[in-house]
């Protein structure tokens, strides 16, 4: 190609370069979003944002120093995604209380990249559909049916103090992460889903292998690049997801979600036992659709139909929910409080004799463990200091004000107006 006469490029090369600066101007072009508002913030680098210092640091670290270093109010960006971090007390109640239903839905970056059936899970849904199973999900978590679980609690419970003292007299190290894994699997797997698995004592049981090799896996960080990926080019998450290139671990997610169908079409097909299972799973199945109600999710305006029940996959995705959301969080929360408790000698004997007074020989039920005040506030100042879920996102469904000012000012100190001056200085 003659440019003017004086240079002979070629075709390939020019396109070439014409490529590289469109999906430049295509990453960066998001970067500039905190900086025209005034909102102060790490400088984002190319294609990564700032999710590599993230990642370098864990998310904790990396937001108390960002925190220390810019504020309680601060923008990031996960690869050209803009996410504007709030640690404001007041800006969370309005965001997480007074407009609710304006942010009710997450942020993932992550869409395309988990089995369909995931994407079913609370988690995971938005609008109308989290609503609407939200709706449903809420009586299985009443006092009245969660006192029916706990016979679940107790026998698990009763397996870990016997392996605790078996290994105390055999003076025995004891990996609490391993120990209080196991035990959390199995609280799980009871009152969500029935199964009296007993991976304290035994590792070879198909349901608790895979669901050990699943979490191994999400834990890895080996799909780390996926994420990037998906976060700079959505549009690629279908291919990603073609490939097989997911975010979680296919094999064991499909076998833990063939369990879940197994174990529903069991539960319906005997249906004179309904009474004598209390779990999660039940509640779940009790409120599932006929099949006729499946058949569309959508009505010809294109807008969600509001049924009442769910669908068989919905059910499933909430039994994926439920394991992810309690396996990994409570077990943790189980390791920092056993080592915040080892570190504190005062203060584990003050739960131990609380323990005694409260309970005393009596077996733990739903009813005399509220009566424990004291180790609850044990648990929630280890979760202060180790939050097993760093942060939560939201994400907003229109346009709001937020403390009463549209204007984005209210981000930052230099707010013009002079009635909101005093909100703003204290960001």
């Amino acid at each position: 190609m003659d440019m003017l006469g004086l240079l002979d490029i070629p075709y390939w090369l020019l396109l070439t370069v014409v490529v590289l600066a469109a999906i430049y101007l295509y990453t960066t072009w998001p970067y500039s979003t905190w900086s025209r508002l005034g909102i102060p913030g790490p400088k984002p680098q190319y294609f990564h944002g700032n999710s590599k210092e993230v990642i370098k640091k864990t998310m904790l670290k990396a937001v108390d120093d960002w925190k220390t270093q810019y504020g309680r109010v601060f923008g990031l960006y996960f690869g050209r995604s803009p996410i504007l971090v709030v640690s404001d007390l007041d800006i969370l109640r309005e965001v997480l209380v007074k407009e609710f239903n304006n942010f009710s839905d997450r942020f993932f970056v992550t869409g395309g990249t988990r089995p369909a059936v995931v994407d079913k899970g609370l988690f995971f849904v938005g609008g109308p559909a989290w609503k609407r199973i939200r709706t449903l999900m809420t009586p299985a978590f009443t006092s009245s049916k969660l006192k029916h679980m706990c016979h679940y609690i107790q026998r698990c419970s009763r397996i870990l103090e016997e392996i605790l003292v078996e290994k105390s007299r055999r003076e025995e190290p004891i990996d609490v992460k391993a120990v209080f894994g196991a035990f959390t699997m199995d609280v799980i797997a009871g009152t969500a889903f029935g199964l009296e698995t007993n991976s304290q004592t035994r590792e070879d049981e198909p349901f608790v292998v895979n669901c050990r090799k699943f979490f191994g896996k999400l834990n890895s960080g080996g799909s780390g690049w996926v994420l990037r990926i998906v976060g700079v080019f959505p549009f690629l998450a279908p291919l990603v997801q073609t490939l097989g290139l997911t975010v979680f671990a296919e094999e064991e997610a499909d076998f833990f979600l063939q369990s879940v169908y197994e174990m529903v079409d069991e539960r319906k097909k005997a249906s004179s036992d309904r009474k004598k299972r209390t779990d999660f799973l039940q509640l779940l199945v009790d409120a599932e659709a006929d099949s006729d109600q499946v058949a569309d999710s959508r009505d010809g305006d294109g807008e969600e139909k509001s049924y009442k029940r769910m669908t068989r996959e919905e059910v499933a995705g909430q039994g994926f929910v439920i394991l992810m959301a309690g396996y990994e969080t409570t077990s943790t929360t189980l390791q920092f409080l056993t080592y915040n408790l080892a570190l504190h000698q005062d203060v584990q004997q003050r739960v131990y004799e609380e323990i005694i007074d409260t309970i005393g020989d009596a077996d733990p039920t739903y009813d005399n463990v509220g009566g424990l005040k004291y180790l609850d506030s044990v648990i929630h100042e280890t979760l202060r200091l180790f939050p097993p879920v760093a942060m939560i996102n939201r994400r907003a469904r229109q346009t709001t004000r937020i403390l009463g000012c549209d204007h984005p000012c209210w981000l930052w100190s230099r707010c013009p107006h002079p009635q909101y001056y005093a909100r703003s200085r204290i960001l």
